[in-house]
């Protein structure tokens, strides 16, 4: 564990030193297009929309790519690494609540809102009382993209 902790501190540190969002081109497009699918959602149902945290971004970058790669457990939530990742999110952002979601498949936006809108969990989780939020893609190889998702809201 204290590696997997080590190893996702050098690479957020990587990330937040190097990591611009104009460099990602089509990636932040996408991942700025789903923030807005998700807050028009939340809207829709009398919620405030999310702030974008660029710290939750990073996070959520590193769990797509993770899950692309094979390197994690792909899951609808709470990824693999969860509990590591409420704690950097919380030394980053201050002691808070933190959800994660994800879906994979083709790169089609309003596909990734359909399912995570019409699945109960994770529809639930999207309409808690969360303030801020990441979004995070990645497209593998062989073209099978994955979507992450975090939530968080912190505690006063």
């Amino acid at each position: 564990m204290k590696f997997s902790f080590f190893y996702s501190f050098i690479v957020v540190c990587i990330l937040l030193i190097g990591c611009d969002t104009e460099d990602l081109g089509d990636q932040s497009a996408k991942e700025e297009e789903l923030f807005t699918a998700i807050n028009n959602f939340r809207s829709q149902n009398s919620l405030e929309p999310l702030k974008s945290e660029r710290y939750l971004s990073i996070e959520a970058r590193i769990q797509s790519q993770e899950m692309a790669l094979g390197q994690i457990r792909y899951s609808g939530f709470r990824a693999a690494g969860y509990d590591e990742l409420v704690i950097r999110i919380n030394q980053e952002l201050g002691t808070g609540e933190v959800e994660d979601i994800h879906q994979k498949g083709a790169f089609v936006i309003s596909e990734v809102t359909t399912a995570w809108t019409t699945n109960i969990r994770q529809k639930n989780i999207l309409l808690g009382q969360f303030t801020h939020g990441g979004t995070g893609i990645y497209q593998n190889e062989e073209g099978e993209s994955y979507y992450s998702f975090i939530l968080f809201n912190k505690k006063e």
